[in-house]
């Protein structure tokens, strides 16, 4: 948002890149949310002439994900990343009219299913990044399996933040709660970002910079 606010002001138009990713319900949902500039381009330049080409759609969506891959580096990390995105997506795919029958007619029993699908992606978009960042996370996995004192501010914030971000976000998301306290948790998300922003700094370079 900031990145689009600023081009605005400089007369130019960016393209929508993120919707609300973390709150996607499946595998193929997240990737219509997450990076959506390259996503649409490997799916125009890669899945669509593979599937043509070949009438697999596993191998499309897996030529897609080696791609995607290959364009954040040829480390290790990310053929895994690859793998487990394929697995992920093609096994959706496979599952998905049972998941719609398990989602009912009744509307509670949809919200109950959007709610606890939205938790398992969560979980399961994570542990992507556990394997992108194998070697940070191995780290603090190391350091929080010993006793608290030993940790570093980079250590705790990995473990805490979820939860410090996640209980704003969902208060801000609903249409219920007071003004005042909507106000108060946008302070308190931005409270957060500089704090953590600052402290991981110390620590990991962000991603990006590398290109």
């Amino acid at each position: 948002d900031i990145a689009r606010g600023i081009s605005r002001l400089l007369g130019i138009r960016l393209s929508l890149n993120f919707r609300y990713p973390f709150l996607a319900t499946n595998p193929q949902d997240f990737w219509q949310r997450w990076h959506l500039t390259l996503s649409s381009w490997l799916r125009d330049n890669v899945f669509y002439p593979v599937f043509f080409r070949s009438k697999s759609v596993p191998l499309a969506i897996a030529s897609v994900f080696l791609a995607m891959g290959l364009w954040h580096g040829f480390q290790l990390q990310n053929l895994f990343l690859a793998i487990y995105w394929t697995a992920l997506v093609i096994t959706y795919l496979e599952v998905k009219p049972w998941i719609l029958l398990l989602h009912g007619r009744q509307a509670w029993r949809q919200r109950l299913m959007k709610t606890l699908s939205r938790l398992l992606m969560l979980q399961l978009s994570g542990f992507a990044f556990f394997l992108l960042y194998s070697k940070e996370w191995i780290s603090i996995l190391q350091k929080v399996s010993g006793p608290p004192g030993n940790w570093t501010p980079f250590h705790w914030q990995s473990v805490l933040r979820p939860v410090f971000f996640l209980v704003p976000f969902a208060l801000l998301h609903c249409k219920r709660i007071p003004a005042a306290l909507r106000i108060l948790s946008i302070l308190y998300l931005a409270f957060l970002i500089l704090f953590f922003q600052e402290q991981s700094s110390r620590n990991v370079e962000f991603m990006y910079f590398q290109f």
